[in-house]
């Protein structure tokens, strides 16, 4: 039995307003560029540990080969790795030359959102929402300017991956054989799974919209109208192609990559997830919420406003499944209703101050939120708000961490300008210190100094023997703390003559002649106190 074609008119969903005009567009767009460019300086852009890794992975493309994975795992694909190298090939080494990349995907990245709405809704809320995703929401805008490696370019194909499907279940594109344009359009969304898969099993949040979009039943007919069998084959093709090095190095060796975890402590049930999610989560990621504390900002109104955004979310949710809908539910509101259920599967979920596994959910709460934008006053309305809930996230994100009284700091470590110039004065290039002080200082004395963790995951095992194999090196530790105090008794009892030069919040430990290694002392000479074993990479906080 042959499919049943419906074909509709695409202007029957658009409201009659054509949307936000020039100059508000051209203001929306400054807003975001004066955002980044708060986060990526000051002590909003102060790079940690996990962050300058892929610096230091990208710098060794060229002489040592490109890896799958990030240093010490086997999940988080590298195909940003090469973005960045080329960066530093352009404009020198510096945070700025690694974050271009990250910057570059985030414009991109709010084009897409804006044409997959244009294939959801009408042209005016479609412009919205290209402009809320280059402004919302603040943990978003945040984390994007950050190189992470793999969280920006896995939003980037999914979107792209959404983007394909709407293209192919068009009437008209339904309608027309397989001919060399639809072959592309197969091949680039399989392509584009492929490489979330390698990049990160976070695709999954975008290949559940993708699977509705080309499954669910159409309207009138309550037919499913099945993809055609080249293009599927297409698809799986290219797939297979961009998933290659995740199934080079997991075919043969037990994969790896689906038992990793990397010493991650679970918290919670699946359940307690799911409720974390509704309680902290998405408020957090609506802006209601602080980053970093995940305290309510505005207290018992940061609460009002949730339940506000609540109602507005249902509203938005109902529009996505409307009569005028051209879908019988829009794939924003299947990413946004499958996300907590998938996000759930995270055993360690609850455990990210900085939102960065609520990262992927940013583009389904911008795409819902444009449906809000119904005409001129409307989408005014959502555009201000959204910028001055960023805003307001900026601000508090800033006191947060310059307040003398709080224990948050993004980077985890202070400034490193004086070990470093300690270390240079004594002519030490190798240093102990714990993880979140050890890369940094690799990354900030442009590798002309080389740290290795005393505690936490161990990433450059070329770094590690570097610095055990030298025969002088110095250690790291907070200055006047127990973590100082618990090293210079270990080296007494070793009979090691110790000399400590105080560098800012640091102590810069010169051991002699000698290379203590960490083995050698106890935990908590390895790591700040209450932090003998510091979280894995990706608990930035």
């Amino acid at each position: 039995m042959s499919a049943t074609i419906e074909v509709q008119d695409s202007t029957a969903v658009a409201p009659a307003w054509a949307g936000p005009g020039r100059m508000a567009v051209a203001a929306t767009m400054l807003v975001g560029i004066a955002l980044r460019a708060a986060a990526v300086s000051g002590s909003l852009g102060r790079p940690d540990s996990d962050e300058v890794l892929s610096s230091l992975l990208a710098r060794h493309i060229w002489s040592d080969g490109w890896p799958a994975f990030l240093w010490g795992q086997h999940y988080g694909g590298t195909a940003e790795a090469l973005p960045v190298a080329m960066s530093y090939a352009l404009f020198g080494p510096s945070t700025l030359a690694l974050r271009l990349p990250s910057l570059v995907l985030a414009g991109v990245g709010a084009v897409l959102v804006w044409r997959c709405a244009r294939r959801l809704m009408g042209s005016g809320p479609a412009r919205v929402a290209g402009l809320l995703a280059w402004v919302w929401p603040p943990a978003a805008v945040w984390f994007a300017t950050r190189e992470q490696l793999f969280y920006g370019p896995t939003v980037v194909v999914g979107l792209v991956a959404i983007l394909l499907a709407l293209r192919r279940v068009d009437p008209i594109a339904r309608r027309q054989p397989f001919d060399a344009a639809a072959a592309i359009e197969w091949g680039a969304l399989g392509l584009a799974l492929g490489l979330g898969w390698w990049t990160s099993p976070n695709i999954m949040y975008f290949a559940v919209p993708v699977v509705a979009v080309l499954l669910w039943p159409k309207k009138r007919t309550g037919r499913v109208e099945w993809p055609s069998a080249p293009g599927l084959v297409t698809a799986v093709a290219t797939a297979t192609v961009g998933a290659l090095p995740w199934l080079v190095t997991n075919v043969g060796s037990g994969f790896p990559s689906l038992r990793d975890t990397q010493g991650f402590t679970a918290n919670g049930s699946y359940l307690d997830r799911l409720w974390w999610y509704v309680t902290h989560g998405l408020p957090a990621e609506l802006g209601l919420r602080q980053i970093g504390t995940l305290q309510w900002i505005g207290g018992a109104v940061g609460v009002v406003a949730y339940l506000a955004a609540l109602v507005g979310l249902v509203v938005a949710g109902r529009r996505a499944i409307s009569r005028r809908s051209r879908f019988v539910v829009g794939a924003d509101l299947v990413g946004f209703v499958a996300f907590p259920f998938i996000f759930a599967t995270i055993p360690f979920g609850m455990d990210q101050a900085n939102l960065r596994y609520l990262f992927f959910l940013a583009p389904f709460l911008v795409l819902l939120a444009a449906r809000l934008a119904v005409g001129p006053r409307t989408a005014a309305a959502v555009l201000v708000g959204a910028m001055v809930i960023t805003g307001v996230g900026f601000v508090r994100l800033d006191q947060l961490t310059t307040s003398t009284d709080s224990s948050f700091r993004i980077g985890r470590s202070g400034e490193l300008g004086g070990v470093i110039a300690a270390l240079e004065a004594a002519r030490i290039d190798a240093v102990h210190a714990d993880y979140w002080v050890a890369y940094r200082l690799t990354f900030e004395s442009d590798e002309q100094i080389v740290a290795s963790p005393s505690a936490g995951a161990l990433r450059s095992v070329d770094g590690e023997t570097f610095v055990r194999n030298r025969a002088r090196a110095a250690w790291v530790v907070d200055a006047d703390s127990p973590q100082q105090q618990a090293l210079l008794d270990a080296l007494d009892h070793l009979g090691v003559e110790s000399r400590v030069v105080v560098a800012g919040k640091y102590a810069v430990v010169f051991t002699g002649d000698r290379n203590v290694q960490p083995e050698e002392v106890p935990d908590a000479a390895r790591a700040p106190a209450g932090s003998e074993r510091p979280p894995p990479p990706g608990h930035t906080y």
